[in-house]
């Protein structure tokens, strides 16, 4: 009798603790997925839906932006309303492209952030010649249609922009070409920074080396105060999961670009050198990790900086020593690192957020004998039923391990028990 009872409270004590376990699950759930209302973001402008459309991806942030006319191009008090505007691929551009060059060059000049794609590349080039070398064109400005040759089809582009790659987690990504003639970089100009490269097919050409040429996808470059991203191909056709973090790279690295350039700036004295940029987003409660590759040879200082609130930044050495900590509210931060030869990660906490998908920017400077090339694990993405597979697992063994410690304190409570019964039984004065 006494052992059925128990036996009962046992089962009791057992499904309090896998409620309790649920409930710890669902509330560590419900902090990690917390979102907030989107503040006021900088004034941004997007022309109308062409090829592709960056102004559905902004929306997908929660990132407003007025749609201005390609006409507007033309208007530099249009464009001063705004501190960036993005530039969807589209051969309407063609039309007003000699008279918008001097105006976009001026509004870039003057501190204006451009973002443009595709068939945006005559404007970019008669704005800012020698930046881009198109095919075909060697730098010059003639012949806008040229470089307009690329072949339709999936390629593996590299990711040779480190601070990318860290922000991916991979230095492979699939890209999709998903429609032909789109415009093919010849090289970077002087000043211009290459961030993903990758094979150009050309079609409609006798230049038999051109379908195996490695050229830049995605580059950027600075003028005056202002700075410019272009992209060879379209955003839209981007639907898996390694494309969409990186074309949310690209809205999110043109909305940060002042505060990029003014940490670069941080990060540059004393004649250092930038050797690895991280540009990404945050939201409240959530975690991100990137990585630095030491050489060891050179110590490095790393500078976090954005707009305010609070973000904790954990810095971890290969041997997996936390060698920095800090809760930061009043940014830029900066902390200099004695190396060591290894992968040092960088773990960024948001406390407190004040709007979704918050920008920051994190370097990583030095001696450029203070870097190593990076190295990935895994080039694969997970798909979203790989990372509910995972969830479901964790939520499985969790549970798992609530139930066993659960199991084990009854069982010791019975043995407890069962050894004061006989124990009493012993003392007790026979009748």
């Amino acid at each position: 009798m006494f052992l059925r009872k128990l036996s009962r409270i046992a089962g009791v004590f057992i499904l309090i603790l896998l409620f309790c376990g649920l409930f710890a699950f669902r509330a560590q759930k419900s902090k990690a997925t917390v979102q907030v209302k989107a503040a006021p973001a900088e004034k941004m402008a997007v022309t109308p839906v062409g090829y592709d459309d960056i102004g559905d991806i902004l929306k997908q942030l929660n990132i407003s932006a007025d749609t201005i006319e390609e006409s507007d191009l033309k208007d530099l008090a249009k464009l001063k309303q705004y501190e960036v505007v993005y530039i969807n691929c589209s051969s309407g551009v063609d039309y007003i492209s000699a008279e918008a060059a001097p105006v976009v060059s001026q509004y870039v000049k003057e501190g204006g952030i451009v973002y443009a794609s595709d068939y945006a590349n005559s404007l970019i080039q008669n704005a800012f010649p020698g930046k881009i070398n198109f095919y075909g064109q060697s730098g010059s400005s003639s012949s806008y249609s040229s470089p307009r040759v690329g072949s339709s089809g999936s390629v593996t582009a590299k990711v040779v922009d480190s601070g990318l790659a860290s922000v991916l987690g991979k230095n492979k990504v699939n890209i999709n070409f998903d429609l032909g003639s789109w415009v093919v970089i010849d090289s970077a100009g002087s000043g211009t920074k290459v961030h993903v490269t990758g094979p150009a097919s050309v079609f409609a050409s006798d230049d038999s080396q051109a379908a195996n040429k490695e050229v830049p996808y995605v580059v950027s470059f600075s003028e005056g105060s202002g700075e410019v991203l272009y992209t060879s191909f379209h955003n839209e056709a981007q639907k898996t999961g390694d494309m969409e973090n990186l074309v949310n790279w690209f809205a999110i690295r043109t909305r940060a670009s002042n505060l990029a350039r003014i940490t670069e700036e941080l990060a540059s004295e004393g004649g250092k050198t930038v050797l690895q940029e991280v540009v990404d987003k945050i939201n409240q409660g959530e975690t991100k990790e990137y990585a630095f590759q030491a050489t060891g040879k050179k110590d490095f200082s790393i500078v976090l900086n954005f707009g305010g609130s609070a973000i904790k930044l954990t810095l971890t050495d290969p041997k997996g020593k936390k060698v920095a900590s800090e809760d930061v509210s009043a940014p830029p931060y900066s902390t200099n690192i004695s190396a060591k030869e290894g992968k040092y990660t960088i773990k960024l906490e948001g406390n407190e957020i004040p709007s979704a998908n918050y920008p920051f920017v994190l370097t990583v400077s030095g001696d450029k004998e203070a870097i190593a090339a990076a190295t990935f694990e895994d080039q694969s993405s997970q798909s979203t039923s790989e990372t509910a597979k995972v969830s479901i697992f964790d939520y499985i063994k969790k549970i798992a391990t609530y139930a066993a410690v659960g199991l084990v304190v009854v069982a010791v409570l019975i043995i407890v028990v069962v050894v004061a019964v006989k124990r009493r039984k012993k003392i007790s004065p026979e009748k």
